[in-house]
């Protein structure tokens, strides 16, 4: 499972949705916060290539602003770092395979489960 991200004027949003069975949970709203912290079946997905013939695929179209960074990352980045945590990090680096370094470095420290992936770009016209 993999996240899109974007920094804009110091904040972060997420742009991609989860297809997970905990994502189905918290939108129907069944689950508590310490059901959702303590969710046994977090890496079951939902949606994925290879599960049926054809595969419903999100689009979205943004209009990218100066400055804009993007952060593509797999699930062994945003499940051991918080989203606060990824945008601190990428606030402060001084440039951006700084910054990828600093996240990796980051979800190992955390417990590093799964394997990490991250790509930052910035929008420069």
């Amino acid at each position: 499972m993999g996240r899109l991200y974007r920094v804009r004027d110091e904040q972060i949003e997420l742009l991609t949705e989860d297809h997970s069975l905990l994502n189905d949970y918290k939108k129907m709203k069944r689950l508590s916060e310490e059901e959702i912290a303590n969710f046994p079946h977090k890496n079951v997905i939902v949606r994925a290539l290879g599960m049926k013939d054809t595969v419903k695929v999100d689009t979205r179209f943004e209009t990218p602003q100066p400055g804009d960074t993007m952060l593509l990352c797999s699930d062994g980045l945003c499940g051991p770092v918080t989203d606060e945590r990824i945008l601190e990090i990428i606030n402060e680096a001084p440039d951006l395979p700084t910054g990828t370094h600093q996240l990796i470095e980051e979800a190992n420290a955390n417990g590093g489960p799964d394997n990490v992936t991250c790509v930052l770009a910035r929008w420069i016209p």
